[in-house]
C-alpha cells in the first residue's frame, strides 16, 4: 500500500469481498506493507523505484503468494519489479481488463 488512507479502503474492500464470498467469520489473510507517503512525495514518483522495490522484496521474504500495488502510479515500476521477483504482481490494468471482459462491458 502506498499510504495509510488508501490502506484503510483496500483492507476494508478485501475483507468485505472475502466475507461476502465465504461468509461466517472469514476474512482476508494478508501482509500489508504501507509506505510512508511523505518519502514517496519527497523523492518524486519517478525516483521512488527503490522504495517500492524494497517493499516488494520484504513481502517476498515474508512468503506471500502475490503482490498487489495499490496505487495506479506505482505501476510505473510493475514490469521492472516483476522481472526481479519470483512471485506475481497483480497488475491493476490486467485485473481491470479481465473484469471488464468478464462483465462484457463496452464503451458504447
Amino acid at each position: 500500500m502506498i499510504s495509510w488512507t488508501s490502506t484503510l479502503d483496500y483492507y476494508k474492500f478485501f475483507n468485505q469481498g472475502i466475507n461476502s464470498k465465504l461468509g461466517g467469520l472469514n476474512s482476508v489473510e494478508c501482509i500489508i506493507y504501507s509506505l510512508n507517503f511523505s518519502d514517496v512525495q519527497n523523492k518524486g514518483w519517478t525516483n521512488s523505484f527503490d522504495l517500492i522495490f524494497d517493499a516488494c522484496k520484504s513481502l517476498v521474504s515474508s512468503n506471500v503468494d502475490a503482490i498487489v500495488l495499490c496505487a495506479n502510479t506505482a505501476h510505473l515500476f510493475a514490469d521492472e519489479i516483476q522481472e526481479k521477483i519470483d512471485i506475481p504482481i497483480i497488475h491493476i490494468a490486467c485485473a481491470t481488463a479481465m473484469e471488464i471482459n468478464r462483465e462484457k462491458l463496452s464503451v458504447w
